[in-house]
């Protein structure tokens, strides 16, 4: 089950019909909460829609899930003999019924949810050809399914929206430094949330202010719950606003090393969401380059629920990227040792970082964990000595993390 549903930041955004409502909104709210916050799904889902009504959250994460899930598999039967199993014919009967409800009652309280094209576009096709009993046969022409793990599904278009200006000055306080950068934190009493501030150091020099600014830009079109949020570049003092985490992974392992409730599930969930962060950057063809402890941080909400966000892409490499280094100068903290020149890194050697990353997690120690056949047999599979011998894609290592279990994944 999620474990929770976070806090919602910034105004909350409902379209309302401008009809009286026949029923209470409050009393409709409270039971869709109760009934999905019971159900099982995938908390990474829970991630998408932190901009939603808190309320609705549970609801969209559950059939965002149950969708992937049940689309997944018709994608797999398709290549297969073309014959959807009677079971999952009558889920996804069901689930398609079951969001239909949820749309109908939100709408009797002015709440409109929108389906994205795609997916509607695909129910309705589903429709023509499911059947409750004796399992369904996939029409030929039926194309394979483009599942969204990394967008919401599920939306409630906005009318309007009023953020205030304070127009006040707020206190920074230091709370990291690096060698382009230090990094601040503020209070904003609006949204009665932190913000961090990063400001690049007056001694950088050219190139190096240029690397600042590109960190920026490929944050500000990284849009993922994995990644670290920024907001606004400010040109006068060189600076960016961005989302405040608690804790780096490092003191994050450190100070909950030993604690009974820091066990092998939540290890788990922390590991998924990190590597649910670097498939997402694969997919958008940003290499970090700059993997460690401290690069990834962890954002803490109520009831011990964290989050895991990627950040500090100051070494970051794109495929269009005109900033790569191209000497043979060595940077970031968790250096491949088959890697002979930086402009050469690859996610080769990226996922040489991932192994160290994942060992340190499950197990809270810096060397890495190579024992044994189940973590020691992940990690020794990025880490290998033979490049060709590693996992060849992140998606490989989800799927092996995703099948650790408690009773043996250290053995």
């Amino acid at each position: 089950m999620a474990e929770a549903r976070g806090t919602e930041l910034g105004p909350q955004l409902l379209t309302r019909s401008g009809t009286e409502a026949l029923v209470s909104p409050s009393f409709v709210y409270q039971d869709i909460e109760t009934k999905y916050s019971e159900r099982q799904y995938d908390d990474r889902f829970t991630r998408l829609y932190e901009a939603e009504n808190s309320r609705l959250r549970p609801a969209f994460a559950y059939l965002h899930d149950r969708l992937n899930s049940l689309l997944g598999f018709m994608n797999e039967k398709r290549l297969r003999g073309g014959h959807y199993n009677a079971e999952q014919s009558r889920e996804l009967i069901d689930v398609t019924r079951e969001i239909g409800q949820l749309r109908t009652t939100l709408r009797r309280i002015g709440v409109d949810v929108s389906l994205s094209a795609p997916y509607e576009t695909v129910l309705e096709r589903c429709r023509r050809f499911l059947t409750s009993s004796g399992g369904s046969a996939i029409p030929e022409d039926f194309e394979e399914v483009t599942l969204e793990d990394y967008e919401p599904i599920f939306s409630i278009p906005a009318s309007t929206v009023r953020i205030e200006k304070s127009g006040r000055d707020y206190a920074l306080k230091s709370v990291g430094s690096g060698s382009y950068a230090q990094v601040y934190k503020y209070k904003d009493d609006e949204y009665r949330m932190h913000v961090a501030v990063k400001k690049a150091r007056h001694t950088l020099d050219e190139a190096e202010m240029k690397r600042f600014e590109a960190e920026y830009a490929v944050l500000a079109d990284l849009s993922s719950p994995y990644v670290l949020s920024v907001f606004r570049y400010n040109e006068a003092d060189k600076s960016y606003t961005m989302e405040y985490c608690d804790h780096t992974l490092g003191t994050y392992i450190a100070e909950n090393n030993g604690k009974t409730n820091f066990d092998f599930t939540k290890r788990k969930r922390i590991a998924q969401q990190f590597l649910y962060g670097i498939s997402y950057l694969a997919v958008k063809g940003v290499l970090h380059r700059d993997l460690s402890f401290n690069n990834v941080l962890v954002k803490t909400y109520d009831a011990g629920v964290v989050q895991v966000k990627l950040s500090d892409f100051g070494l970051h490499k794109t495929q269009s990227s005109i900033l790569t280094r191209t000497g043979t100068e060595m940077k970031g903290t968790i250096l491949d040792p088959t890697l002979e020149h930086f402009k050469d890194y690859s996610l080769a050697n990226e996922i040489y970082a991932v192994g160290h990353v994942v060992s340190f997690i499950f197990t809270g120690r810096t060397a890495p964990h190579v024992r044994g056949e189940n973590l020691g047999g992940i990690v020794r599979r990025c880490t290998d000595l033979n490049v060709a011998d590693r996992y060849q894609h992140v998606k490989e290592i989800i799927r092996d993390v995703t099948e650790l279990r408690a009773e043996n994944y250290l053995s």
